[in-house]
């Protein structure tokens, strides 16, 4: 609505200087005089109608978005703008806890990409949150679900309670590294189609991306995140193949529970320098991708529960920088990396530190159990080391391969059926096996005695 100015005096700009206006620019209104011979200012018609066509255009527009029978404009009631106005701003805000069902019959959207649509037009207070609820059953989608909320950490997306046992690492088949057959078995055991574990499953067609968090602090909870063991045939623009065919893609902390990621053609899980949070007992899977399960670019990765990472083409885990810890959450979860068609975890400059009383497995890995490069580090002490580096057919595998880096594998550890070595430390690493149960001649450089540029393993 534009200033209305006495009538009869010349136009006046639209937006005046100074801006915004504190009336000096204008042609102000005055009183008349006869005393004096001054004139009173006439209104325009403007000055009248307008200032109620505006005022209409709230009080209708907040009727139109309520529904509400009382904003129907009428002479009779004087409180209708201010209401208006609180009515609108409360569409606006969620100052409350908001469930909405996603899927299925009497659903509140059809699908996750709606739901979000929808909730782009609000701002979530610190009193509310929303929940978003996806029904029992599969449902499938061709495009990524991309999370860009700035209040994403009052943001919760959750399927419904399992259906059974939530997964543990004896769920799981261990025929052989990257098998065909215990990905058929694999994912039967966890899908609602084949009356698995989950009652919710999204699955991800044509090679595309499951979920990508850019809005920090969002929760993911209680879902299978299935792909399509492929790639895309072409790369979507502005998408690289550092996340391309990728469950989670986390570009901001991501709080993740009870969920599983099977079947992608790239990667389970992927956290660009931001931290991802395994909250809750059961664990995080990933399963059966055709590349890596969980990759760590910087960043952090803290887990309550374990981290079971079976079946993939390529390692289990690789965490190029960054940390991955139970440390801060208790020192409960477990690091289970098995037959994975390279290394279970591999480690370039970057941490792997479960203490406590977890015990990790990194069993039946084609290459190595864990190998480190770039002055990483690992505490593992208790882990079992068995059977990695195709059981002696790898000439390079070992149960643990440590250049330039420090690890801690002693206590209770156990290499058993590694293949040409159980430990090999190069290039300055240090491995202390003190306690460790293993085969002296498979080590090298021998026990306590200094080799391979100047490494050394204690035990």
């Amino acid at each position: 609505m534009k200033y209305s100015q006495p009538y009869g005096l010349p136009d006046q700009p639209a937006i005046p200087s100074p801006n915004p206006p504190d009336g000096s620019a204008f042609q102000r209104y005055v009183n008349g005089n006869p005393t004096t011979g001054t004139a009173g200012s006439i209104p325009p018609a403007s000055s009248i109608d307008e200032d109620q066509i505006e005022i209409l255009n709230v009080i209708i527009n907040a009727q139109q978005l309520t529904a509400d029978p009382t904003l129907i404009p009428t002479h009779g009631d004087l409180t209708q703008l201010l209401r208006a106005l609180n009515a609108m701003f409360a569409q606006r805000y969620i100052t409350t806890h908001v469930e909405k069902v996603v899927h299925g019959s009497g659903a509140d959207f059809s699908d996750m990409h709606a739901a979000l649509s929808w909730l782009d037009q609000y701002i979530i207070t610190q009193t509310g949150d929303v929940m978003f609820k996806i029904a029992p059953g599969a449902w499938t989608y061709t495009a990524p679900i991309e999370v860009r909320h700035p209040n994403s950490n009052r943001v919760t997306i959750i399927g419904q309670p399992l259906a059974g046992a939530a997964p543990t690492p004896n769920m799981f088949s261990y025929t052989g590294p990257h098998n065909a057959s215990d990905g058929t078995y694999d994912y039967q055991q966890l899908s609602p189609l084949h009356n698995g574990c989950f009652a919710t499953e999204l699955i991800f067609s044509n090679g595309s991306q499951g979920f990508v968090n850019y809005g920090s602090g969002l929760t993911i909870s209680q879902l299978l995140i299935t792909g399509s063991q492929s790639n895309p045939p072409s790369l979507p623009a502005g998408q690289s193949d550092q996340t391309s065919a990728t469950g989670i893609v986390a570009y901001a902390d991501t709080y993740i529970e009870v969920t599983t990621c099977f079947g992608f053609g790239q990667y389970g899980l992927v956290a660009l320098d931001c931290d991802v949070e395994i909250r809750g007992g059961p664990a995080f899977c990933c399963v059966f991708c055709l590349h890596t399960g969980i990759v760590l670019w910087g960043g952090f990765i803290g887990h309550v529960g374990d981290i079971i990472s079976v079946s993939h083409a390529g390692a289990g885990i690789s965490a190029l920088g960054g940390t991955i810890s139970n440390s801060p959450s208790g020192g409960s979860g477990r690091v289970y990396t098995n037959v994975n068609g390279g290394d279970g975890v591999y480690l370039n400059a970057a941490n792997l530190q479960e203490n406590g009383p977890a015990v990790c497995v990194f069993q039946g890995n084609q290459n190595n159990g864990l190998y480190m490069t770039g002055s990483s580090s690992a505490w593992v002490n208790g882990a079992l080391f068995h059977y990695n580096g195709n059981n002696g057919a790898n000439p390079q595998g070992a149960g643990l391969r440590n250049s330039a880096g420090y690890a801690a594998c002693g206590g209770a550890a156990n290499f058993t059926g590694n293949g040409t070595y159980d430990v090999v430390c190069m290039d300055g690493g240090n491995c202390d096996a003190s306690g460790a149960t293993l085969t002296p001649s498979k080590l090298t450089p021998p026990a306590n005695t200094a080799g391979n540029g100047n490494a050394w393993i204690s035990h």
